[in-house]
């Protein structure tokens, strides 16, 4: 019998996801290609359509009573959070965890926004004893980044995970942590339909199309490149910005600018408001996008956009929408300080900024507007960039992983200690949560 893998998603998968959901669905795909003889379950919250792609592994939807019993059938899982009811049926697994999120820095961005006091220490406890408990009972970590590496290296250097007798066997802490990055599409993209030139009201055939092409939440910086436009928009009317989307997959069933960055959303759409270039120079897209749709406006966009701060959340990230990006040999405008940013810097791929440079964003936007030259530059950098960071190429070291014996790794019964005492610890974060909600002092998209 081949391996049995379970890839489990946390997050929305189907025809309309963003990047955990989309890195879960093409894990999935890359696994049930990549290694000979595996079954390959995807397991999603709730089964929607799939993006049409032929489907090499079985998808199945989940709820709290029938996840037990397909964990039973695995030999690996595969998640980026296991659910700690589950863990009594984890001990003859294999885990991997999968941090290409380094989700600590970004719980404190959202909780700073969001709550004061208790409430406020609570919600950074619990997701603090979460995530420790998630690196006791993962055989394999994940990460997308050397940064991200140093992190967990010293998270779980911390704890007591990287012992004498592991770095004896492995010095190079390769079979701990293993180098799997966000990934860009397989093929190439292709126009099925016109979305934004002539087709969106106040986007014309010949203007210049910046596009944001993913969330929009608190570590972005919209006010700068609102600002940019805005000053692009009184010297020259064919710069137009475009918003994708506002309403995030896995937001469930919200109120439309209720969701996840819907704060940040508001905010950015008052500010255009103000500077009067709503829908005549910033245009918003109140959905989410299809991700077979995604192509349509990749394609007729000119330049792809993110501008963030250079924060703790940036230096730890690595940006998926980039690589949409690469895919659509789109020229990039970015700011500064992470790895990606770096990259695209270097190569070039486009224009890294200094973060709230409004200036600078200003002349970036020119220049790849107008110079034509640097433009295909970019783009010859960008063709071969993106094969570098193709899912089959990314995730090479996972596919290694699941390919080699099915015996548990040592060091387990080692870690049953931490575990039961990371199990009461979360246990008691889990109640005071539950208590400061009925209280009404916890909501999560109260602004």
């Amino acid at each position: 019998m081949g391996t049995r893998i379970l890839v489990l998603s946390r997050h929305v998968v189907g025809k309309r996801m963003a990047s955990p959901g989309i890195r879960s669905y093409q894990i999935a795909r890359v696994l049930a290609e990549k290694v000979p003889g595996a079954s390959v379950t995807l397991a999603v919250p709730s089964c929607t359509d799939l993006p049409s792609e032929e489907l090499l592994f079985r998808v199945v939807a989940y709820n709290r009573r029938s996840l037990p019993q397909l964990v039973r059938e695995q030999d690996v899982v595969i998640a980026n959070r296991f659910p700690f009811y589950i863990i009594p049926f984890l001990h003859d697994k294999r885990l991997v965890l999968d941090l290409f999120t380094p989700v600590f820095t970004e719980w404190m961005e959202i909780a700073i926004g969001f709550w004061r006091g208790l409430s406020l220490n609570n919600f950074v406890a619990l997701n603090r004893r979460n995530l420790s408990l998630q690196l006791t009972l993962a055989d394999l970590v994940l990460f997308a980044t050397s940064r991200q590496r140093d992190l967990y290296f010293g998270m779980l250097s911390g704890m007591g995970r990287v012992t004498p007798e592991l770095y004896d066997h492995d010095s190079s802490l390769s079979n701990l942590l293993a180098l799997a990055p966000f990934g860009v599409r397989p093929g190439h993209p292709k126009a099925t339909r016109q979305v934004l030139r002539g087709v969106w009201p106040g986007i014309r055939e010949e203007d210049t199309i910046l596009l944001w092409n993913g969330t929009i939440i608190e570590w972005y910086d919209l006010e700068s490149l609102v600002r940019a436009v805005h000053r692009l928009s009184r010297e020259r009317d064919d710069i137009k910005l475009f918003f994708l989307g506002t309403e995030h997959p896995d937001s469930g069933d919200v109120a439309t600018l209720h969701g996840l960055g819907a704060g940040s959303t508001r905010r950015a759409i008052s500010m255009c408001e103000e500077l009067g270039i709503l829908d005549k120079f910033v245009f918003f897209n109140f959905d989410w996008v299809d991700y077979d749709d995604t192509a349509n406006y990749l394609l007729e966009a000119d330049i792809g956009v993110c501008t963030y701060f250079d924060n703790l959340e940036t230096r730890y990230a690595f940006r998926s929408r980039v690589l949409d990006l690469l895919w659509a040999e789109l020229p990039i405008i970015c700011t500064q300080g992470d790895v990606l940013a770096e990259l695209v810097a270097s190569r070039p791929l486009g224009i890294a900024i200094a973060e709230r440079d409004e200036d600078a964003l200003v002349d970036a936007i020119r220049r790849l507007a107008d110079d034509k030259a640097f433009v295909k530059e970019c783009k010859r950098n960008l063709k071969q960039a993106k094969e570098e960071y193709r899912w089959e190429r990314a995730l090479e070291p996972l596919v290694d992983y699941c390919r080699r014996s099915t015996d548990v790794p040592r060091g387990r019964a080692q870690r049953a200690l931490p575990l039961a005492l990371g199990l009461a610890t979360l246990s008691e974060s889990m109640f005071l949560r539950a208590l400061y909600m009925r209280l009404g002092r916890l909501h999560l998209f109260r602004r």
